[in-house]
């Protein structure tokens, strides 16, 4: 706000501009600065007079006064107005309140932060000034009737209209959400569709098409315990498919090596990937995965023989393979929790082995357990050697406690992994 020797300004009302659109606002001020503050003629067009303050006289000949509207970005508000200010020589008087929301910009496409200006000004040389720079600074100039009914009835027809654009955009949210539930219900069927159809056309890619007898053939490789049902799948899928000419399979004799195969289920699954992680058997040759089902977690036991972290190995592994179907959907869609999933059972027996080998090594979370008793006697007389209490004393089952905190408790435990390490591996081999 400005003050002129302790006098405030004169105060802009929604009747003023009706007032400043007839031409009787300069009147009105110079009248009421006349008999409240008795205050001077206040020149818009030439400034403020410190000569004329002290003098209560009407003013003459009325002021045409104009105004601009718009809105400009929040953060060119400040250098605009000083602009304005040293363009207008004083002549002005700015108002603004900023928009909490961000507005997009009608030329940019942005959304920034602005606010809204009405600037007040006399002469129409002002007025063309105003409008250049407030285009200089990118402002968005609007139309503002100034009488007060017209400006009422502009303010009732944006409200309506924002409040029927409100109820469009809540009904199109209300339908979009129940479409998106809708989707969200058939989505795994669309993706099994999608994923039976692509299989289909994956396999069609590989046919031949002969063009005298106009159909296709395929050359693929099938067990021999397999040919009949192969051929009542063909039976079904040309009734099915209401085919006039039925589909003909038949056997051919070659020299080639056919491929391998082995019957496997969802527990032998996870132990065939690690067979042929290192090689795939020849035809004719013994599946290996039968072996691999006992040696594989025997082995991780017998390195990571632990009761009580085998016991957390098979409670995890138990909850997967309960909850599978659960887990199905999960899991598979990350690469490395499909190795979790598709090796469940093989982390199971590789928690139940760490488990029997924990308790041969006597072993639970680092720490050694004393069930059946020690079989050795500690010294009555200060430090020395342990003895056994009777003679060839055998301890119950695994490693006796006594090894514990032993001075050669760790020369004895290390040479006794690996000697039964180099067991197993040359017993495997």
């Amino acid at each position: 706000s400005l003050e002129i020797d302790g006098s405030p300004p004169p105060v802009w009302s929604s009747i003023s501009l009706d007032a400043i659109a007839s031409g009787e606002g300069s009147r009105r001020l110079g009248s009421a600065g006349a008999s409240s503050t008795d205050l001077a003629q206040i020149d818009l067009e030439g400034g403020c007079s410190r000569e004329g303050i002290r003098h209560s006289a009407l003013i003459d000949e009325p002021t045409r006064l104009g105004y601009v509207t718009g809105v400009i970005e929040r953060s060119r508000l400040q250098s605009f107005e000083r602009v304005l200010f040293r363009a207008t020589r004083g002549n002005m008087y700015l108002r603004s309140a900023d928009i909490s929301q961000q507005v997009r910009d009608p030329r940019t496409a942005e959304l920034l932060f602005k606010s809204v200006f009405i600037v007040f000004f006399s002469g129409r040389r002002s007025g063309d000034k105003v409008g250049k720079i407030a285009e200089t600074y990118g402002a968005n100039l609007y139309s503002y009737p100034p009488q007060y009914a017209k400006r009422t009835l502009l303010l009732n027809e944006v409200l309506s209209r924002i409040d029927d654009l409100q109820l469009v955009i809540d009904r199109m949210t209300s339908h979009r959400s129940s479409m998106l539930r809708g989707m969200a219900q058939r989505l795994h069927s669309w993706r099994t569709y999608l994923h039976k159809k692509k299989g289909v056309y994956k396999v069609l890619n590989m046919w031949n098409y002969d063009l005298t007898r106009k159909i296709l053939i395929a050359e693929a490789w099938c067990p021999m315990s397999m040919t009949d049902s192969v051929q009542a799948a063909l039976r079904r899928a040309s009734a099915r498919s209401g085919a006039q000419v039925p589909s003909i399979m038949n056997v051919i004799e070659t020299d080639e090596i056919p491929p391998t195969f082995f019957a496997l289920n969802k527990f032998t699954e996870g132990f065939h990937n690690l067979v042929e992680a290192y090689g795939v058997p020849r035809y004719g040759e013994i599946n290996p995965t039968a072996f691999t089902i006992i040696t594989f977690p025997f082995l991780f036991g017998v390195m990571f023989g632990d009761v009580g972290h085998g016991t957390l190995l098979v409670i995890f592994a138990a909850y997967v393979c309960f909850h599978e179907r659960k887990f199905q959907t999960v899991m598979e869609s990350d690469d490395l929790l499909s190795y979790v999933y598709s090796g469940r059972y093989v982390l199971l027996l590789m928690g139940v082995f760490s488990i029997y080998v924990g308790f041969l090594y006597n072993d639970a979370f680092g720490l050694m357990a004393d069930l059946f008793g020690t079989v050795w006697e500690k010294p009555s007389r200060g430090k020395g050697s342990c003895e056994l209490k009777e003679d060839q004393a055998v301890y119950s089952f695994g490693i006796d406690p006594g090894w514990h905190r032993a001075s050669n408790e760790l020369g004895f435990t290390n040479s006794y992994k690996m000697k039964a390490s180099i067991i197993i591996g040359v017993l495997q081999m």
